[in-house]
């Protein structure tokens, strides 16, 4: 299994936030924003180490077997059954709905429709689809946390990928006007929370999928774009977050009962190379 007396799991973290970290210094060091000169290329060159070393990592350990199922879990719809249908379509939308409707300032327009109309707003969610959600997810939830809940529980493995994920999410914070186009920067503290909290989410939803990469991809797409839509008033943030961390206080205990021998199942089915 280990062809370079690594775990494939090591060689995974290393080779995704190496690389990131290793582009995007040098998008940093090119020109006064990140989005002048060649600093986008070496951007989303640094992105793309995520997916690639998923997709190296994976056909390294597991063969064209597992590649072809690690793809397979990407595109196929009917892993996904019902119970996830709903929270995927529901649930974000509702916590940002109410959210909004809660906070003192009141509801928000929904500004990225009103500025672009709606030709505008599909061009920039297939933009936000296929330059975030779609080739992270490949790495987060296909290559890293299977096998994290090879060695560890799912909180544990949860715990384990967040702090991975939080530490790739770090450098945007000092990368020269990178949030110039999002309006500036989140609030860290609230913007870690809530990544914690999604890290768990994001957990259970693998659990209850089978183990499905499609649906953490429909997942992480709903949270990023659904803010765009659905904007937040800025003193409702830490009720947002609130919402956030109770669904994952739930998913966290829905975890600890039924999420370890699902996780048995799920990697003897379809991730016995990482076993």
């Amino acid at each position: 299994m280990d062809r370079l007396d690594l775990t494939p799991l090591r060689a995974f973290f290393a080779l995704a936030l190496g690389g990131s970290f290793l582009f995007w210094a040098l998008a940093a060091a090119t020109a006064p924003s990140i989005w002048e000169g060649p600093g986008p290329v070496l951007f989303y060159l640094g992105a793309a180490a995520v997916p690639l070393a998923a997709l190296w990592v994976t056909g390294r350990s597991g063969g064209t077997r597992a590649l072809r199922a690690l793809l397979r879990r990407l595109v196929d719809p009917t892993r996904i059954p019902a119970v996830a249908w709903v929270f995927l379509l529901a649930f974000v939308p509702s916590v940002y709905l109410l959210t909004g409707l809660a906070g003192p300032e009141g509801p928000m327009s929904a500004s990225l429709l009103e500025s672009r109309g709606l030709g505008g707003v599909l061009a920039a969610a297939a933009f936000a689809l296929l330059f975030g959600p779609l080739p992270e997810e490949l790495g987060w939830r296909g290559c890293a946390l299977p096998g994290l809940l090879a060695r560890f529980g799912p909180l544990a493995a949860s715990g384990w990928l967040f702090l991975a994920w939080a530490l790739w999410h770090v450098p945007l914070f000092l990368l020269p006007g990178y949030y110039a186009p999002f309006g500036g920067p989140p609030a860290p503290g609230l913007f870690f929370l809530e990544l914690a909290a999604n890290t768990v989410l994001q957990t259970w939803l693998f659990l209850v999928t089978g183990g499905s990469v499609l649906a953490a991809v429909l997942y992480h797409f709903a949270v990023n774009f659904t803010g765009e839509l659905l904007p937040v008033p800025l003193a409702a943030e830490p009720l947002r977050a609130a919402l956030f961390v109770a669904a994952a206080a739930w998913a966290g205990a829905w975890s600890v009962r039924h999420g370890a021998a699902r996780a048995r199942r799920i990697l003897e089915d379809r991730y016995n190379h990482l076993i």
